[in-house]
């Protein structure tokens, strides 16, 4: 499987999750699966830190589990920290990073400031998370999400790729 000019050593990618947002929860991940893991999307950050939701945030629902974090995260400048510090420890591991914006009045350069920070540092990826429906803690009933609109996600997109290129 390939990202850029870098192939995955297998397909099985970890999904961005609350279980890997710091530098100890990915090494655990890998000690167990190292020659199994393709890559690991880290937990979707955002510019700010965010509390996200108070506990439970998981949800038994029948065949499976509704999980609602409030997008919990340390911050891009924390997240940065982590990743370098895992990388550092296992420079092999591919890691793609997500990102998320939580301004909707202008999501492209909260995006673009984003982009700007990590486009030196070693990842292989950036997932762009325009789907989360609990970005804006005050808004989470009503709010419409980036990826509901064509050309918002084609704004933001364009704006990522020309600032990493």
């Amino acid at each position: 499987m390939k990202i850029g000019e870098k192939y995955f050593k297998t397909p099985f990618l970890i999904a961005s999750s609350d279980l890997i947002s710091t530098k100890e929860q990915a090494e655990e991940v890998v000690k167990y699966g190292e020659n199994l893991i393709g890559s690991i999307i880290w937990k979707t950050t955002t510019l700010e830190p965010k509390e996200g939701y108070k506990q439970p945030i998981v949800c038994d629902f029948y065949n499976g589990f509704l999980v609602a974090s409030g997008m919990k995260n340390l911050g891009i400048h924390k997240t940065i920290l982590e990743i370098k510090d895992f990388k550092k420890k296992f420079p092999d591991q591919s890691v793609i990073l997500s990102i998320a914006s939580v301004n909707f009045d202008n999501p492209e350069k909260e995006f673009a400031e984003m982009a700007m920070l990590v486009r030196d540092i070693p990842i292989d990826g950036i997932e762009l998370n325009l789907s989360c429906p609990h970005q804006v803690s005050g808004e989470k009933y009503k709010t419409e999400l980036l990826a509901q609109s064509p050309e918002m996600v084609g704004k933001i997109t364009k704006t990522v790729k020309d600032i990493i290129n």
